[in-house]
């Protein structure tokens, strides 16, 4: 069954003969004006839009009134990134019910371009340039939004929505069919006017697609896609492989509903016409080389929030040159469990679990101070955890669905009142198992069924609640507190060497730091970072030459006194 460009149903639109281009107009610049109130302001706008759509006016007064009302639909999906959906997960059931109401406005205006894409595709050859550039810039538009559609679903985990893949295809089938996909689209934007094309457009969307989006951390996808506009200009999209390899090259189905599969040289034939390559290679140079830059000034020595600005970006880096440069195949087999687990998260929850005998003075010497994001007191960063005096609070049952030698599947229903977040720290207890696995969140995803699945990055097993804090500050009135950290020994972490976890900002480079096991500090060295996420990070350390050679520290001689005690 041939694809067919989605359209607006007009016979049940009221008004649209009666439309009048001026006084349209005026009603869209006056919803631009208009504070957006969501959910009441969306189908105000909707019903502007498919009454435009459907209304008999010229192809370029709708074009002219579409683009007039990108401000009132920008506004809207303003307000709706503010509510910061998909911070925690599941969604709350009104955010999902939104991003449905959402979801059906930018489909609105699709469908405005999609009208005029139909009425002009005909008759392509006998235009001018001015109508050559109104059917471009409707194509523009539709793609855009489709592109707009699915980055609502990777902000807030949830699935692509049926159909949006298919129509981006065939639109991009349409220009390019009409030799028009490099003709250039002028933008006009707050900040300045530029030019693009409907092949830019087209590539910054598989790109995005093809990033593995839902393995970023909160509104890591939305600032990749944000820097997507200068990058779609180092991929190449051809009918053929110039020279076939197994990086670097993906194969787009303009007939599927999928954006791109990985291409490799023993693939069937794709010289088929509805079959494009596309290929990253001199994207992926491009990206190494920014890669290096971040990797050399982490390693100079940065501080604060500039160090955890860098750290993301570092990651954020890693992966899409894994995803858009690799194709890596999995190796370690999974197997099929089905089995209940304990889950408990923070690093703070995981030290109280670890570590049930705590006693009062050890807590007063520990920041449990919490808040859930990374704050700055003084000059001094820490990645907070929320701390529960009842341990049942804070241990939630989850199910495997299958186990690798690197992580596991889980699986949870939206009664559950546990949040999830990509990039969180997690211990994981299997049923009828008494040790607990030290993991990672690597990707999470909400069906729309409440269903809410995620991928674990396994660290390592046997970890031993310590606590850290850096040798000395730069500043020097500031006084820092011990932190809570894990301590995982070198045969049961997933690297084979001995690993700290510790709380954002206290890795750095060569950094010595006061690592306290048992009842002594010990001065250790910082060495290689295995791991950054948005809650911990994840380093190897050596034991600093001093340490073997200081004097007792006034809590050592405290301790040592305390254990030898005499009498007089």
């Amino acid at each position: 069954m041939a694809i067919r460009l989605t359209l607006t149903d007009c016979d049940s639109i009221p008004g649209k003969d009666k439309l009048k281009p001026r006084m349209a107009a005026n009603l869209i610049k006056e919803m631009s004006a208009a504070d957006v109130e969501l959910p009441d302001f969306i189908p105000k706008v909707s019903l502007m839009i498919r009454a435009i759509t459907c209304s008999n006016t010229k192809v370029k007064h709708r074009l002219l009134l579409l683009r007039l009302l990108q401000e009132p639909v920008t506004g809207i999906l303003q307000a709706v990134h503010a509510r910061k959906i998909g911070i925690t997960l599941p969604v709350a059931s009104e955010d999902a019910k939104l991003l449905g109401t959402v979801d059906g406005l930018l489909r609105d205006l699709i469908c405005g371009y999609n009208a005029i894409i139909k009425e002009a595709q005909d008759s392509i050859g006998f235009m001018g340039a001015a109508s050559k550039s109104q059917f471009s810039e409707a194509c523009y538009g539709s793609i855009t939004f489709q592109t707009r559609r699915l980055m609502l679903s990777y902000e807030s985990y949830r699935p692509v929505r049926k159909g949006i893949w298919s129509q981006i295809h065939l639109v991009y089938s349409i220009a390019r069919k009409c030799e028009s996909e490099t003709f250039p689209v002028q933008i006009e934007s707050s900040e300045n006017i530029y030019h693009s094309s409907i092949e830019h457009i087209y590539k910054r969307a598989i790109l995005i697609s093809r990033s593995d989006p839902y393995h970023f951390s909160f509104r890591g996808v939305t600032r990749l896609f944000d820097s997507l506009e200068r990058w779609p200009e180092k991929v190449r999209l051809t009918h053929e492989a110039v020279v076939p390899k197994n990086n670097s090259m993906f194969i787009v189905d303009l007939n599927s509903d999928f954006s791109a599969a990985p291409y490799f040289q023993d693939s069937a034939n794709v010289a088929d016409d509805r079959f494009l390559i596309l290929d990253t290679t001199e994207l992926m140079e491009r990206l190494n080389m920014e890669l290096k830059s971040v990797l050399h000034s982490i390693a100079g020595g940065l501080k604060g929030i500039q160090q955890v600005q860098y750290f993301e970006r570092m990651e954020i880096l890693r992966h899409i040159v894994v995803s858009w440069g690799m194709h890596p195949v999995r190796k370690a087999e999974r197997e099929d469990l089905y089995m209940d687990c304990k889950i408990v998260f923070g690093l703070t929850n995981i030290f109280s679990i670890l570590h049930p005998d705590l006693d009062a003075d050890e807590v007063d010497e520990i920041d449990f101070d919490s808040t859930a994001e990374i704050q700055m007191v003084l000059g001094a960063f820490q990645e907070r955890f929320g701390k529960s005096l009842d341990r049942n609070s804070f241990v939630s049952s989850w199910k495997i669905g299958n186990e690798s030698s690197g992580g596991f599947s889980l699986s949870h229903t939206r009664s559950s009142t546990k949040e999830l977040r990509v990039g969180d720290i997690l211990a994981l207890q299997k049923s009828g198992e008494h040790k607990w696995n030290i993991c990672i969140v690597r990707w999470a995803m909400e069906g729309d069924d409440g269903q809410l699945q995620a991928g674990i990055f396994k660290i390592g097993y046997n970890a031993e609640p310590i606590s850290m804090k850096p040798l000395e500050t730069e500043k020097e009135f500031l006084r820092l507190e011990y932190t809570a950290a894990l301590h995982i020994p070198e045969a049961s972490s997933f690297s084979n060497t001995h690993l700290i976890v510790a709380q954002k900002t206290v890795y750095s480079p060569h950094r010595t730091l006061y690592m306290r096991r048992s009842v002594r500090d010990h001065l250790v060295i910082a060495s290689n970072l295995v791991v950054s996420s948005r809650s911990v990070d994840v380093f190897s350390y050596r034991y600093d030459v001093k340490d073997h050679q200081r004097p007792m520290s006034h809590q050592d001689t405290l301790r040592f006194n305390s254990y030898n005690k005499v009498s007089i």
